[in-house]
């Protein structure tokens, strides 16, 4: 079994694939032959089946814990499964196997949060941190229209609100 991923581990780094790539799937190989040893007393690829698959995919999930002693992510199981999925596929497609167990070993759905929700009080909160806004937002100056601000334009100051406050001085964004 050892000699079937030494073999695939140097077909990856003949095709060139990263280094991190293959350090995971060496990894990950590595837990699926203790584990085959281990509770279905395995020691040849061609006694794999589906079934066996799934149980490892269902004892690293329940079972396997992270450095930090969690549970190991769907995301982790998923990249496990895909590691897993990829060297079965290439022993069939390389003869070492006559069937792909791991064909339709399905994978853990994505882990999704939803958003959070603010209640009545958290709302009142927030409403009482922010300050009162009279404007509705919309596009700058719509009084433009497209044309050049008068405020650019050659010649005596304009009626435009922003050319009355620069002429009579007062600071940019002063009320008239």
């Amino acid at each position: 079994m050892n000699r079937g991923i030494d073999a695939y581990l140097a077909e990856l780094e003949a095709r060139r694939f990263s280094h991190s790539r293959r350090h995971h799937s060496a990894r990950t190989l590595e837990r699926l032959l203790i584990y085959m040893r281990e509770a279905h007393s395995i020691t040849d690829w061609r006694a794999v089946n589906e079934s066996q698959l799934r149980d490892f995919a269902l004892y690293s999930a329940r079972r396997h814990r992270s450095s930090r002693g969690k549970r190991i992510s769907a995301a982790t199981l998923r990249q496990w499964l895909s590691i897993i999925r990829s060297f079965f596929l290439w022993l069939n497609r390389t003869g070492r196997l006559l069937h792909n167990p791991a064909e339709r070993l399905a994978f853990p759905q994505p882990e999704q949060s939803l958003p959070h929700v603010l209640n009545e009080s958290e709302i009142a909160q927030l409403m009482r941190q922010s300050p009162a806004r009279a404007t509705v937002a919309g596009p700058s100056r719509p009084e433009h229209h497209g044309n050049p601000h008068p405020c650019r334009t050659p010649g005596p100051a304009t009626g435009h609100p922003h050319c009355r406050r620069q002429s009579i001085g007062l600071p940019h964004g002063a009320r008239l």
